[in-house]
């Protein structure tokens, strides 16, 4: 699984990481890789980030699905 980041500066690459995971069938998640509660998002704000990012709305929520089952795993 392939990570779509909500993090400053690093998120400047999930273009190119969504369009290489859709190219290749890889699946996506959406994290928020916090250092502290002030980089906490809402669900609104990581669904803006993923339409920004290129991903169709279509495939939003299996991203959050995804993102559920990994958490689940731990």
């Amino acid at each position: 699984m392939l990570e779509i980041t909500a993090r400053k500066g690093h998120s400047l690459a999930n273009g190119y990481v969504a369009k290489e995971a859709i190219r290749f069938g890889a699946p996506l998640c959406i994290n928020t890789d916090s250092h502290s509660p002030s980089d906490l998002i809402t669900k609104d704000a990581a669904r803006k980030i993923l339409l920004a990012a290129g991903i169709e709305e279509n495939r939003i929520d299996s991203i959050f699905e995804n993102a559920k089952s990994l958490v689940d795993k731990v």
